[in-house]
């Protein structure tokens, strides 16, 4: 479904990006690459709640979004803030989004940045996934370790 108007609406200090119509946000990423650059990712951030669940099992979650984000022109050091830190940040969890001392420790490994290819999983604090559940394809194919399991 298309999105018919996106608005730019101010909340707390962080702009959520709404659509009117049937649309969203992350189904309509192209039409807000363009919005995603230096200057402007302290102030924006991926919002995946309109994601199905089976979307998110075969193309993945923020992972997904970044990898389009990039795809589609927008600069990898915005992306990857607008996805992290500006993202928490803006919806208030202020001791996370950073790898630096007082802030929770869960983050990725990864292999490139360009396509957001995930090595591991860290979380909390430790890596995920040695001896974990494996979240795989109905293919076989994609194997990642499963981060709602510690």
């Amino acid at each position: 479904m298309p999105c018919y108007g996106l608005h730019l609406v101010w909340s707390a200090g962080f702009y959520q990006i709404r659509c009117d119509g049937a649309g969203s946000a992350s189904k309509d990423l192209a039409a807000l690459v363009p919005l995603i650059n230096q200057f402007t990712s302290p102030f924006l951030g991926f919002c995946t709640d309109d994601r199905n669940p089976l979307a998110i099992y075969e193309e993945g979650h923020l992972d997904h979004l970044v990898r389009r984000a990039i795809a589609l022109g927008a600069p990898l050091a915005a992306v990857y803030r607008t996805a992290s830190w500006s993202a928490a940040r803006g919806f208030g969890l202020v001791d996370r989004g950073l790898v630096a001392p007082g802030y929770l420790a869960d983050f990725l490994l990864l292999g490139a940045l360009e396509n957001c290819a995930i090595h591991s999983v860290i979380r909390p604090g430790r890596r995920a996934g040695t001896s974990t559940p494996r979240l795989q394809s109905a293919e076989g194919g994609v194997s990642c370790p499963n981060p709602f399991v510690m």
